[in-house]
């Protein structure tokens, strides 16, 4: 339990997998010219998504004991491209995310979303280089799906429910569910306390403390 809480922490504190794909067709007509005209590729499925994701992030980290300045970049730029950034901030706000304005909401996101970016490359870049994480099922209801995943740790194994959606023609996540427990919610939670105790301005000032640190590493 002890390794799952520590999971758990480093993943809700910060808050995992990217493609689309078009191609043509021809439609030849007997009595007409043929004509080419684009269709639209089925979208691959959640599951797929994310094991094509952990393949393109493997090959960049196995390529090399020690990444490049340019390499290190690509598999951050990876590992963030699956999240919905805008849908993690409202739901780490909750209730305060209606009452905030449209300046203050895309400030919110700029902040928030940036330190997810900077601390996904340490919490997820070894369980992607050891290629550990196992993707073992997935339900999908409509624009709406969960995979379920098992990471493998010393001492248990911890299973990972990818909440996803459809945005922007492919599947994004906006939540993970670690053991049993919702990062958005415990983000959303410790959010409400901070408000309520101080204001919202000291939250997002922070926020932006904590930003300025973890870019400095």
């Amino acid at each position: 339990m002890r390794a799952t809480r520590h999971l758990h922490g480093a993943i809700a504190s910060v808050i995992l997998i990217v493609g689309v794909a078009s191609t043509c067709a021809a439609d030849v007509s007997a009595s007409a010219p043929t004509a080419t005209a684009l269709v639209p590729v089925a979208m691959p499925s959640p599951i797929e998504f994310l094991k094509k994701h952990d393949i393109a992030v493997q090959a960049i980290l196995t390529a090399s004991d020690t990444l490049s300045a340019a390499q290190r970049a690509s598999v951050k730029e990876q590992i963030n491209a699956i999240f919905d950034f805008d849908e993690l901030s409202r739901l780490s706000l909750g209730e305060h995310w209606v009452t905030r304005t449209e300046g203050e909401r895309t400030k919110f996101v700029e902040v928030y979303g940036g330190i997810i970016e900077e601390q996904n490359f340490d919490t997820f870049a070894k369980h992607y280089r050891d290629g550990n994480i196992v993707y073992e099922s997935e339900e999908v209801a409509g624009d709406k799906a969960v995979v379920a995943a098992t990471l493998p740790l010393k001492r248990e194994n911890v299973p990972i429910s990818y909440l996803m959606h459809r945005s922007d023609s492919a599947w994004k996540v906006y939540d993970l569910v670690i053991d049993g427990t919702s990062t958005a919610a415990t983000n959303r939670k410790a959010n409400s306390r901070r408000i309520a105790k101080h204001s919202y301005e000291w939250l997002v000032e922070r926020l932006e403390k904590q930003l300025v640190k973890v870019q400095g590493k």
